[in-house]
């Protein structure tokens, strides 16, 4: 329902807050899972991200990853 994924990106937003990693101090498949989705998103419905601050954050400083740059679709 639109409460839960609301309530999920809310609590998502809120533990990313200030970290570089999803889990731990360094990327790992948690990471990856993370940034695909964030990407789905923004490319299929970006204004579910309006007004969470800290999953763009993080979106931003992982988005110049050679990994993650590497598997951006063309275009």
């Amino acid at each position: 329902s639109a409460v839960s994924a609301d309530g999920a990106r809310q609590n998502l937003d809120a533990e990313i807050s200030g970290h570089t990693f999803a889990l731990g101090n360094s990327f790992t498949l948690a990471d990856a899972a993370l940034i695909t989705a964030i990407g789905y998103v923004k490319l299929r419905r970006p204004q579910l991200l309006q007004g969470f601050t800290s999953l763009r954050e993080y979106d931003d400083k992982h988005a110049e990853r050679a990994s993650v740059v590497a598997t951006l679709p063309p275009g």
